[in-house]
């Protein structure tokens, strides 16, 4: 059996390989990450503890801290794009925003704190994003977990976005 983050057992990981498309478009890396996080969902509870603090504000930054310094970043190759479950991140080690940004979504639907994906596109003219984090809305503002930042609650200037609200 896996152990989760606090040194819980957990189920097997799933989704080892979810390969998204060949040329990913917004729509196929948003269906496979909501994807991706609903089947996390029975998992998340065995590592909330860690993350349940009082503020949500100090939800989002553990969360932020916790994927910069356990999770490697790898970043995959535009031909493979893959979605994984929050147990197969933890049991890999590794993975890139797609894959930070479902483990934050997960554990904040799971919290109760609203959040979002959000899907970024760097290009005047080319709205297929090339990256993916999550957004929180606490006290009616953005907080943003991006662990490919280095500093917390940080967004770089995009030129076109998605927002994907988990469903309930």
């Amino acid at each position: 059996m896996n152990r989760d983050v606090v040194g819980r057992a957990m189920p097997s990981p799933t989704m080892r390989e979810q390969l998204i498309t060949k040329n990913q478009k917004a729509e196929d890396i948003a269906r496979l990450l909501l994807y991706a996080e609903k089947q996390s969902r029975p998992h998340v509870g065995k590592i909330l503890p860690f993350f349940a603090v009082k503020k949500p504000k100090d939800v989002c930054y553990r969360l932020w801290f916790f994927l910069r310094r356990n999770i490697n970043y790898h970043k995959e190759p535009p031909t493979r794009q893959t979605a994984k479950t929050i147990n197969r991140i933890v049991k890999d080690g590794y993975g890139d925003c797609k894959h930070y940004a479902t483990f934050a979504v997960c554990v904040l639907h799971a919290l109760g704190i609203p959040c979002t994906f959000r899907l970024a596109s760097f290009e005047h003219g080319n709205t297929n994003p090339t990256h993916a984090y999550c957004v929180a809305y606490i006290n009616g503002e953005e907080v943003y977990i991006d662990p490919c930042i280095k500093q917390f609650d940080q967004e770089c200037a995009y030129k076109h976005k998605h927002d994907l609200k988990p469903s309930r």
